[in-house]
């Protein structure tokens, strides 16, 4: 019998990082743009304790728009095969993992190759984008020795007990 049927798709999708402090780059616009192919989740379980997990991600593509006049714009880059006709065949990533109902286990994991060029300029601003921002050079002022030897007033919620002094409730 079957217990959970779950399926997830997406045709493709696109992340844009847009800069918001840096000097080397004009606010607000793009630093790197991800472009995604069609993205693909499936979980099916029985209650015999089988299950089978599959996620594929057809192609990616990251492109830098820090770097100018640059002879590789895209940095990242999936290799899929083309056929004549401009077919592509195979996913850029593909896991899989099953069991059966008995315990055997099958797991696969296939990645197309990819090409890499790196880029100084756009790893800086990429790395400027996720580390937070730096206080602006205010310090906080630390309280003043009055104010930090004041005694703290008792807690509302505690009580004593009515059988005898020694017991304390806190609610």
């Amino acid at each position: 019998q079957l217990l959970y049927d779950i399926q997830f798709q997406l045709d493709s999708f696109v992340i844009d990082l847009i800069n918001s402090r840096s000097a080397a780059v004009a606010i607000g616009s793009s630093i790197v743009k991800c472009k995604f192919g069609a993205v693909a989740a499936a979980f099916v379980a029985k209650n015999d304790g089988s299950f089978d997990l599959d996620y594929t991600l057809a192609s990616m593509t990251v492109t830098d728009l820090v770097t100018t006049n640059t002879l590789f714009p895209n940095i990242v880059r999936s290799l899929l095969r083309t056929d004549a006709d401009n077919t592509t065949h195979g996913h850029a990533f593909q896991f899989k993992c099953q069991k059966s109902f008995n315990g055997d286990q099958d797991v696969l994991l296939n990645m197309i190759a990819f090409e890499i060029v790196p880029s100084p300029l756009l790893l800086k601003e990429v790395h400027a984008f996720f580390v937070p921002a730096k206080d602006s050079g205010k310090k906080k002022k630390k309280p003043s020795s009055s104010a930090r030897n004041v005694p703290l007033p008792p807690v509302p919620s505690s009580r004593s007990s009515t059988s005898t002094d020694d017991d304390v409730f806190y609610d």
